[in-house]
């Protein structure tokens, strides 16, 4: 793109540079109608703070509970260095929400579960539409994770928390 820019006549080159400067300005701020890894602009800041007052929540009402939770959560709960929690939790850490992911606790109770949006999770997702949905698991890899209704049925929980924010939610499930 520079060498591109580069060969643009002096004018035209200060003009695309400015746009290319807010173009990256605004996408800090708005948030485009599919799923993106959080850390890719400000949404991780609203990531942060539901993890905070999950994490508070977690600690007051379930201080000695195993909780089984995927990363960075899992990682906020188990390192105090992290400013999450001031003692570690005992936390059961998977790797993803995915159906398969969680179909492998069968092997134990589960104290408390905590589900997430691991991806910014807006009302009109383009992935709740069919024929994208197949696109992005063909190409993307794309596996949805487990609803919260399908969580509580399979280990006999019940959603005792959630908040959401900006796309994003959080939800304690406890038996």
């Amino acid at each position: 793109m520079i060498a591109g820019l580069s060969a643009l006549p002096a004018p035209w080159r200060a003009l695309g540079t400015g746009a290319l400067i807010a173009g990256a300005a605004v996408c800090n701020f708005w948030n485009p109608p599919y799923p993106f890894p959080l850390e890719n602009n400000l949404a991780f800041t609203e990531f942060v703070k539901l993890q905070q007052t999950a994490a508070g929540f977690l600690v007051e009402r379930y201080p000695g509970a195993e909780i089984t939770t995927a990363w960075p959560f899992s990682a906020a709960l188990s390192r105090p260095e992290f400013g999450y929690v001031k003692a570690a939790h005992r936390v059961r850490g998977i790797r993803d929400f995915t159906e398969e992911t969680v179909a492998g606790l069968d092997h134990g109770p589960l104290d408390v579960f905590v589900l997430y949006s691991r991806q910014w999770d807006p009302p009109g997702n383009l992935l709740r539409n069919a024929i994208v949905r197949k696109f992005w698991s063909r190409f993307f890899s794309f596996e949805p994770q487990i609803g919260s209704f399908d969580l509580d049925a399979k280990f006999h929980l019940k959603t005792v928390a959630g908040w959401t924010h900006g796309g994003q939610w959080i939800e304690v499930h406890a038996r």
